[in-house]
């Protein structure tokens, strides 16, 4: 299985894609893939702190969207995978698994997504 990132810009595209546009038809393609067992799509962290100043409409789309790619699956933050797997390197061990499960409901809640937002000002999506 193909592990694939979708950053913002394209979740952004793919979520609200009209039907009949090239993004719809990615999407498919994407839905085909995943539901085949070719391909995953976890959610990156970034997208969490991005979609933050999204509407709610559009968080909700781009949560819909992982749902139907990623298993739940999120990437684990950036500073976590480096250091799993730098002590994995020292001791020996195998590679650290780079995902961790993701809550359904994040695009949900409005008070966490104000709060990352007012955090990240520098956001510019959405």
């Amino acid at each position: 299985m193909k592990t694939i990132y979708l950053d913002q810009n394209a979740a952004s595209e793919l979520a609200v894609a009209p039907p009949g546009s090239k993004w719809r038809d990615i999407r498919s393609m994407f839905a085909r893939g995943h539901y085949e067992r070719k391909i995953i799509c976890p959610i990156p962290m970034e997208t969490l702190i991005e979609s933050a100043k999204c509407r709610h409409d559009k968080r909700i789309a781009i949560n819909t969207l992982f749902q139907e790619l990623s298993d739940d699956m999120a990437f684990k933050d950036l500073a976590e995978m480096l250091i799993e797997s730098t002590v994995a390197l020292a001791r020996g061990n195998p590679r650290p698994f780079p995902f961790a499960r993701m809550s359904k409901q994040w695009s949900n809640n409005g008070t966490v997504a104000a709060l990352v937002a007012a955090s990240h000002d520098r956001t510019r999506e959405c």
